[in-house]
């Protein structure tokens, strides 16, 4: 089933725990599909989604819609949108990136969290890879501040990053109404220098919300 195998292939492992419950329902959807197969109940049933439908945007170098997957799913409580999208190529001069974006429909916020290199726990991509962080960092692009971090896994360069949408509560605990988490990879032994990697999340973008500008074609 492409569903199970899309997101198998790009999203391991749940989320730190200290984020909502609906954002570790990922795994469960994945879990679910590949067990039950149409079977699944269809509350949890991720449908592929393209063009219009979709509200993540990223215009990274080297990023093509051919290769780009994307899927989306309302959870069986009818209280969050999840949608993800991953992109697979790494023939040369290619890259590779996936982004989750989940966004609360009721009256509740994700909670406040730091753990920025946890990111790398939720991707396929990164396991078994031999992991080695750079310093965190953060920038404003056109959907709020994100924060991110220069990997290099292996052979290969990478950012990870995340941010939070949305009216915030300022208390300490809660951070907003949606979450935004992701990664982009460059080919094996290819450099991402820190100005590109800061140029590179401000081209992130969520429909409805801000969208960056496409840089001119090279």
């Amino acid at each position: 089933m492409f569903v199970a195998n899309s997101i198998a292939g790009g999203i391991r492992n749940a989320p730190d725990r200290h984020r909502l419950s609906a954002l570790a329902g990922i795994l469960f959807a994945m879990v679910a599909v590949m067990s039950l197969g149409t079977q699944a109940a269809h509350a949890q049933d991720w449908a592929s989604i393209a063009g219009g439908e979709r509200r993540i945007v990223f215009y990274a170098p080297n990023l093509s819609d051919k290769t780009r997957r994307s899927h989306a799913r309302v959870t069986a409580d009818k209280q969050t949108r999840q949608e993800v999208s991953i992109w697979r190529n790494m023939s040369k001069g290619k890259s590779v990136s996936g982004i989750f974006l989940s966004e609360i429909l009721g009256d509740r916020h994700y909670r406040a969290t730091t753990s920025l290199r946890k990111v790398t726990k939720t991707w396929n991509f990164f396991n078994g890879r031999n992991l080695r962080f750079g310093k965190k960092h953060s920038t404003g692009n056109k959907v709020d501040i994100v924060y991110y971090i220069i990997v290099t896994a292996d052979k290969f360069n990478c950012i990870i990053f995340h941010q939070y949408l949305g009216i915030a509560i300022h208390d300490g605990t809660s951070a907003g109404i949606s979450y935004l988490e992701g990664y982009y990879c460059v080919g094996e032994n290819e450099v991402i220098s820190d100005q590109e990697a800061k140029w590179i999340v401000r081209l992130i973008g969520v429909k409805g919300v801000g969208v960056p500008d496409r840089p001119p074609a090279e």
